[in-house]
């Protein structure tokens, strides 16, 4: 009995440092929601592109404490938000299926994620997604946001399941795995070379598009189960290293 509340005591500890560490808290949400899923972007530092364009340099960080998988979107720009009723449409472009999937890792650590890009003709139908497992941590350095003015704050959603064509679930609907890995770090992701960004949908050994993708059209993209809420964009820093 004593060693079994030992153990439970250190389970707790243990939780409460990796917590206290990684900081996440979220001014936007009640103290039940925050408990259940948060997001950080930490501004880092701007680049001009061509004007207005901007590049924006951030540590994304993303913690999914549901045992499940979920979807987490962002609007294609900083400063746009994502469609209202959560039907993401592909209206100018149906003979094109714009779904961009992109592998980055930490050869040093051995953790990658996978980020989804929706790309249709209007920029509310655009979207940028991670899916990640139930009780993962993700810590993204120097991830690049782009927008055509200072964001102060950005839009996210927590998504149980997108639905190609309101039917098959995108995780399914495409032959790669998408669900980036357990809890990590991955820094140096936007390096000069690229030598860390893997195209998913690129067929690297015949040097042509993967054979495998589906041939259905993407009409639309219909997200299930939906969270919404704001995220401030900060200017400190989670770790000191």
């Amino acid at each position: 009995m004593l060693k079994t509340f030992i153990l439970v005591l250190l389970f707790c500890v243990s939780e409460i440092v990796y917590s206290n560490n990684i900081k996440l808290t979220h001014p936007y949400l009640s103290p039940l929601d925050s408990s259940k899923y948060d997001v950080k972007i930490i501004f880092n530092g701007q680049r001009p592109g061509k004007p207005p364009l901007r590049f924006n340099y951030v540590n994304l960080v993303m913690k999914n404490n549901y045992s499940s998988p979920k979807w987490f979107l962002f609007p294609y720009w900083g400063d746009d938000t994502l469609k209202t009723d959560g039907v993401f449409g592909n209206h100018g472009m149906p003979d094109f299926n714009n779904i961009e999937g992109k592998e980055y890792y930490d050869s040093l650590i051995s953790y990658k994620f996978v980020e989804i890009r929706f790309v249709a003709d209007y920029s509310g139908d655009c979207f940028i997604a991670f899916y990640l497992p139930g009780n993962m941590y993700l810590e993204i350095v120097n991830y690049i946001i782009e927008s055509w003015k200072d964001i102060p704050d950005m839009e996210v959603w927590e998504v149980d399941s997108l639905l190609v064509n309101g039917e098959t679930p995108l995780n399914e609907w495409l032959p790669y795995d998408v669900l980036s890995s357990s809890r990590g770090t991955v820094k140096e992701l936007f390096n000069d070379t690229r030598d860390n960004e893997i195209n998913l949908n690129w067929d690297y050994k015949n040097s042509c598009p993967r054979t495998d993708l589906p041939t259905e059209k993407i009409k639309y993209i219909q997200s299930k189960g939906v969270k919404k809420y704001r995220v401030k964009m900060e200017r400190d820093s989670i770790h000191n290293d």
